[in-house]
């Protein structure tokens, strides 16, 4: 529906020559020719086969892995390769021309992303936790500093941990 009612307002726009606004849908900038034709092409140098039976269940796979270290009576469960995620270093391979073309169509020139959609760099806080825990002293770091510890190491903890349980956790993994 989306995507029709777009292209409808796309051939409006072009036949009329208007600037790409359309009040219809809020005052919604409308790609230009040149923003549609990038896309059209990064999409069509991205497009792979797919099939869901190529690809193994997240879920399932942890699961796996933490029953192999039980019966092998590992200390450490292996975090098993999330297929889900993609492959950032193979589209830039495969796509990095293509990429930067609707970058450029999209975003100004000197465009910064917000800062909630930038990547975050776990290695300072890494270092602080794990200097910490061998002081013995990840009682009195933050909440907020542990939680981004274990997101950073991949503990598969809940956002909801508890200051003990965190504590608990990240000792056992630090060992």
């Amino acid at each position: 529906w989306y995507q029709r009612r777009v292209r409808e307002a796309v051939v409006s726009t072009q036949s009329t020559g208007s600037s790409g606004i359309n009040a219809e849908y809020g005052g919604l900038n409308m790609p230009s020719q040149t923003q549609i034709n990038a896309a059209k092409s990064l999409a069509l140098k991205l497009r792979a086969k797919w099939s869901p039976e190529l690809m193994e269940n997240p879920t399932t796979s942890q699961f796996n892995k933490a029953l192999e270290a039980i019966a092998l009576e590992k200390d450490r469960v292996e975090t098993p390769e999330d297929q889900t995620q993609p492959d950032v270093a193979a589209m830039r391979t495969r796509a990095g021309s293509e990429m930067d073309a609707f970058n450029k169509s999209v975003f100004p020139e000197g465009y910064q992303l917000p800062e909630a959609c930038k990547k975050v760099d776990y290695k300072p806080i890494i270092r602080k936790v794990e200097s910490r825990a061998r002081e013995g002293t990840l009682n009195k770091l933050p909440v907020s500093d542990l939680k981004l510890y274990a997101k950073g190491v991949k503990l598969g903890l809940k956002s909801t941990a508890k200051k003990a349980e965190l504590v608990e956790a990240i000792s056992k993994f630090i060992g």
